[in-house]
């Protein structure tokens, strides 16, 4: 046994607004992984889908992010998975809504994936964009866009809503505050629910 944990927490959002009006699924659920080979936790945020029936070029992202707790360092990113049609995109840029470029991080590149003959080539890649503590401290409130574009002159643009960076937030606090410990909480694979 790798002695390896993962946590589901369920976040109540203190910010009006966040959760859908009658949604009975409850708050925002992060899961949170670690293990005794790093010093990192892992938590992967709320996560965003965009499956359209006809659409080809589909979409599916989330926010992760890497908190130490001995050092008290967190890195964000936006985790994106992009399917698009034909060429491969080659380089990758990012840009917020406020025109402040991002560094991307190409993390999986996949193949030509031909369902018929006459069907053009579906690809998807798998990319890392990172982004500062303060960038979404700044937009918890309303929200934030990231373009992500390719030479190839494909595009799109992924929203971070508020409560996506509310559930990160609140979930690092957790972690860095001692109430989640990571592989001490819970045994390896147990989930639990935790608050605020």
């Amino acid at each position: 046994m790798l002695g390896r944990a993962i946590v589901v927490l369920a976040l109540a959002l203190s910010l009006a607004g966040c959760a859908p009006r009658g949604a009975t699924n409850g708050p925002p659920r992060v899961v949170v992984e670690g293990d005794e080979f790093s010093k990192d936790v892992r938590i992967l945020g709320v996560q965003i889908l965009n499956n359209k029936l006809f659409d080809l070029e589909k979409e599916h992202w989330y926010l992760r992010s890497f908190v130490n707790p001995q050092a008290r360092t967190t890195k964000h990113q936006l985790y994106a998975e992009l399917t698009y049609t034909g060429s491969r995109n080659g380089a990758y840029f990012a840009a917020d809504n406020h025109a402040q470029s991002h560094t991307v991080e190409v993390i999986y590149r996949g193949n030509c994936d031909v369902i018929s003959r006459n069907e053009p080539c579906s690809r998807v890649d798998t990319v890392g964009v990172d982004l500062s503590e303060s960038l979404l401290r700044a937009n918890a409130g309303q929200g934030l866009e990231i373009k992500i574009s390719a030479r190839s002159g494909y595009a799109k643009i992924l929203s971070i809503t508020p409560s996506m960076i509310a559930a990160q937030f609140n979930a690092t606090q957790q972690i860095l505050s001692g109430t989640v410990v990571v592989g001490k909480t819970v045994q390896s694979g147990g989930t639990i629910q935790a608050g605020p």
